[in-house]
């Protein structure tokens, strides 16, 4: 040990309780941020001042002296009977068996998988297609199988796991928090203090402060690199502490964890420490680092070309320096380069590149025609030649169908509608849900029915995404069926999906069943469960227009509930606004923010990127009464809003949740 961090060892204590002089402190805090070993040291004193806060010695009586001497000076107490037996007695048997009970049941209670966030489906490099929303419990193992997953966890930490990675959290508590990693692992830790996170893998494990970093866990090598703020990482027996534009290779072959420059790090031996390169320095998006992602367009193995490829993408429009290259790479020996190049060119907006691309989706090879058609997508272009995507729909993998009705959805036409309908009977309920999603995008009137038919759909995700793509494709004769949907379901979140469907649909509807269809609405207003009768009131003012005004003071002045209350008196303000139907969002979305019911979320969420401040506003007040941490991104990201009302909303929520 250097005599330099024997002091500060020294002075670790003082440190902790700030009663060191203002320079030694300073001098303290800078060894720690620069010394792995002094920073693992103060982490392990901390754990232990923690531990030693929460002991309490036990109170002791007033005659306690008196009788131990007592104790002591009786002769005959090795005549009696044991000390341990003599407390035996069936009363204290008793109560003992009670106690073990206790705390057997306590130990059990805390043994079980705990909510600890959510996730979702991302797609992957090349569809990048939003998929369903699942919880995260600790204990259980998350694959990803054929999807990037999203993961936002409840302390506002955001992590992104790859195809083919696998992650299980084991414990989320309020100081530690650890999960055990195989794959890839991009990650933004949400800082907080005196908090541990700890990702385990097969070769080493690294600890968190508060920072984004990717992380590669192989079977014999973990790869470990910083976006920003800074990470410790321990291998074998070698520890060191990684900070911004920094990488390091922890080998279970090797002691060694050196520290390594990620500009330096792009001409490394190991390919896959380059390719992990280009994904941390896409996301510095200095001009050294986007350069050093172009140098590598001409690396010697086709995988970091690939990589360097589709990660230039993600710089977005505007970006000119980077498009001549792609281009050129749209010549390269390997077809996933030249696809993943296409796809980037196409969301850089290259208009440039429409006719190499228009060459591309014509390609016989079908990596070509993806990239060629993606491409064109992207740039506003319809693409017409989609025949060779088409056949999957009729694969015998049910991953090659799904695939296929996910990029179909992004980039089909007319043609292949009806095929994609098709699947909305397949066997599988991952390739129905998406085939649901791809029809919604296409908006094919043809398809219109299918999607009615897809509302019967024995899975219930699927029936409520078949209802919202009903009502998104504005199919008012599906009413009717909707309705029907209503009477026959016993599901709480079908039905309430299925109210302001109803709703939107009865909007531009003229047949003479209207008045028929509208006191069904009425009939959930009188309903028990108040997120149906908050549902059914907006989704009546929606339906009847300005002619809901009587209904509407009826139940500002008879309903008990107050919620109901306040939304029909909110909506009695506006009746007589122009545009009444659309103002009733705000209306709606703040009434749901009451509810504090997790239906909602994925209402609330789409609210929160609304083009109106107050449907905004009412959001970001549906966040701050839910109380969940898992929503304080989404809210200091709203701070930032550029309408003060939400940016203060969003203030005012995340006070609720934090206090």
């Amino acid at each position: 040990m250097e005599k330099q961090c024997e002091k500060i060892r020294e002075n670790i204590q003082g440190y902790f309780e700030k009663a060191l002089s203002k320079q030694a402190y300073q001098n303290t805090e800078e060894h720690l941020k620069s010394c792995p070993d002094c920073a693992w040291y103060f982490r392990e004193y901390e754990k232990m001042n923690e531990i030693l806060s929460k002991w309490k010695v036990p109170p002791v009586s007033e005659n306690f002296e008196d009788k131990v001497i007592s104790v002591i000076a009786d002769k005959d107490t090795k005549k009696s009977k044991s000390f341990l037996l003599s407390y035996f007695s069936p009363a204290f048997t008793g109560f003992t068996a009670f106690v073990l009970m206790i705390i057997l049941a306590v130990v059990y209670y805390f043994s079980l998988p705990v909510i600890v966030g959510k996730g979702r489906e991302i797609g992957d490099k090349i569809t990048g297609e939003e998929g369903r929303v699942f919880a995260i419990k600790t204990g259980e193992e998350l694959y990803t199988g054929n999807s990037d997953l999203e993961i936002l966890l409840n302390d506002g930490s955001r992590l992104k796991l790859t195809k083919g990675a696998r992650l299980v959290i084991d414990a989320f508590g309020r100081r530690q928090k650890t999960c055990t990693l195989f794959g890839e692992l991009k990650a933004e830790i949400r800082k907080y203090p005196g908090q541990e996170f700890t990702i385990k893998t097969d070769n080493g494990e690294i600890m968190v402060l508060g920072t984004g970093f990717i992380v590669s866990a192989m079977k014999y090598k973990t790869i470990v690199s910083v976006i920003d703020g800074s990470v410790a990482v321990r291998g074998k027996t070698e520890k060191t502490q990684l900070t911004k534009g920094n990488i390091t290779v922890v080998s279970k072959f090797s002691r060694f964890v050196t520290p390594q420059s990620l500009l330096d790090a792009v001409k490394n031996k190991d390919k896959s420490v380059r390719a992990q390169a280009v994904r941390t320095l896409i996301e510095i998006r200095g001009k050294e680092e986007i350069q050093a992602i172009v140098n590598l367009l001409n690396d010697a193995d086709e995988g970091v070309r690939a990589e360097a490829a589709i990660s230039l993408g993600l710089l977005g429009p505007g970006n000119k320096e980077v498009v001549r290259p792609l281009l050129r790479s749209l010549r390269d020996k390997d077809k996933l380069v030249r696809m993943y190049a296409a796809i980037s060119l196409g969301k850089l907006k290259a208009m440039d590149a429409r006719e190499p691309l228009k060459w591309m989706a014509g390609d016989s090879e079908i990596e070509a025609k993806i990239g060629g058609a993606l491409g064109l997508s992207n740039l506003g272009e319809k693409v017409y030649e989609v025949a060779g995507l088409a056949k999957d729909l009729d694969s015998p993998n049910a991953n090659t169908r799904c695939n296929a009705v996910k990029l179909l959805g992004k980039i089909g036409t007319e043609k292949v509608t009806l095929k994609i309908a098709e699947r909305l009977k397949d066997t599988e309920n991952n390739v129905r849900w998406y085939a649901v999603r791809a029809l919604e995008k296409l908006n094919d009137p043809r398809t219109f029915p299918a999607l009615v038919e897809a509302i019967k759909d024995p899975d219930e995700e699927i029936q409520r995404k078949a209802l919202q793509a009903v009502a998104n494709v504005f199919y008012a004769d599906g009413a009717g069926e909707v309705a029907l949907v209503l009477s026959e379901t016993s599901s709480r979140e079908v039905k309430f999906t299925a109210i302001r469907v109803l709703g939107y649909l009865l909007m531009n509807y003229y047949r003479d069943d209207k008045l028929k269809l509208t006191g069904i609405l009425e009939k959930y207003i009188n309903d028990r469960d108040r997120l149906l009768k908050v549902a059914a009131l907006t989704a009546y003012a929606r339906a009847m227009g300005t002619d809901s005004a009587q209904k509407i003071y009826e139940v500002s002045v008879k309903d008990g509930n107050k919620i109901m209350k306040e939304a029909s008196k909110d909506i009695l303000k506006i009746v007589k606004k122009q545009d009444f139907r659309f103002n009733l969002r705000p209306v709606e979305i703040r009434a749901f923010g009451k509810l504090k019911e997790t239906t909602v979320i994925p209402i609330l969420l789409v609210a929160a990127r609304d083009w109106n401040p107050l449907t905004r506003e009412a959001a970001m007040e549906g966040f701050g009464n839910l109380e969940d941490k898992q929503y304080l991104q989404l809210l200091y990201e709203a701070m930032k809003d550029s309408d003060p009302r939400v940016a203060e909303a969003a203030e005012e929520a995340v006070k609720m949740i934090t206090n």
